[in-house]
């Protein structure tokens, strides 16, 4: 019975061990794709996602010229 219960043990917390890697596994591939499709300053970023450290801005220029740039904080169009 003892060793019945140290295998589930050992079991589960092999399972658990798995588990956790494949979640950090998934994450770094999400950064490395993000960091990959992310734009940089002066890109268009309507439908992209700014690098880290910058953000997408919008605004019009002049009656009908719509943009969105991807500048660092503090930064104006």
């Amino acid at each position: 019975m003892k060793l019945q219960l140290i295998f589930m043990c050992v079991a589960i917390f092999v399972l658990v061990k798995a588990e956790s890697e494949l979640q950090a596994e998934e994450i770094k591939e999400f950064e490395e794709e993000t960091a990959r499709d992310c734009v940089h300053l002066y890109d268009d970023c309507i439908r992209s996602v700014c690098c880290e450290d910058y953000r997408c801005k919008c605004g019009y220029f002049g009656w009908f010229h719509y943009e969105c740039y991807c500048l660092q904080q503090g930064e104006r169009l």
